[in-house]
């Protein structure tokens, strides 16, 4: 369904998102909805919110046990963080056709 809605609006297939944010609604035609979603993905995307994400979830370790727990948490940052960063370039992208 979502693959027909974005052929019919002429927007690319973004299938690279395992899902959408509440709210998030990439058929949209409203510049301001882009912004806001390219704002919010740019702020997730950078590199200070991954590390404090990183902080919030090893936070209560410390020595040994917090290195371990850095490991263990640093895969799945970095992928969301690249999921982050394709979904700010759709919204960038998305932005500049609705301009």
């Amino acid at each position: 369904m979502l693959r027909n809605l974005l052929r019919g609006r002429k927007m690319e297939l973004v299938d690279t998102f395992d899902c959408l944010a509440v709210g998030e609604d990439v058929s949209t035609t409203s510049v301001r909805d882009a912004q806001r979603w390219s704002d919010f993905y740019r702020e997730l995307s950078s590199f200070q919110q991954t590390l404090r994400r990183l902080k919030r979830q090893v936070g209560g370790f410390s020595g040994n046990r917090r290195r371990e727990a850095v490991r263990a948490v640093l895969p799945g940052l970095i992928a969301d963080s690249e999921n982050f960063e394709r979904r700010f370039a759709f919204w960038e992208r998305r932005l500049a056709q609705l301009s």
